[in-house]
């Protein structure tokens, strides 16, 4: 009876794996495609005006400030300020 558990025991653990294999491939596919995403790609007004421009991540940010010719330089908080500045000013 005891050899029984352990068996079930180890494959519920062997379960456990797979489905955390699953999840971080997941992830990481999702990352690959934020990373590949290009400017054009991002809706910068609906993010500066919608002050949801924190959610990207900085490197993200990075794309809009160099297209703009804007220094990359910065904290997140100082970059979202510089965005947002650049876009209230030239809009």
């Amino acid at each position: 009876m005891e050899e029984e558990h352990v068996a079930l025991y180890v494959k519920h653990l062997e379960e456990l794996k797979t489905v955390a294999s699953i999840r971080e491939n997941e992830r990481k596919k999702k990352r690959e495609t934020k990373s590949n995403k290009k400017y054009e790609e991002y809706d910068w007004p609906l993010l500066i005006q919608s002050g949801t421009l924190q959610t990207p991540k900085v490197k993200e940010l990075d794309k809009y400030l160099t297209k703009h010719s804007l220094p990359t330089v910065g904290r997140k908080d100082d970059k979202v300020k510089r965005i947002t500045a650049a876009w209230l000013l030239y809009s």
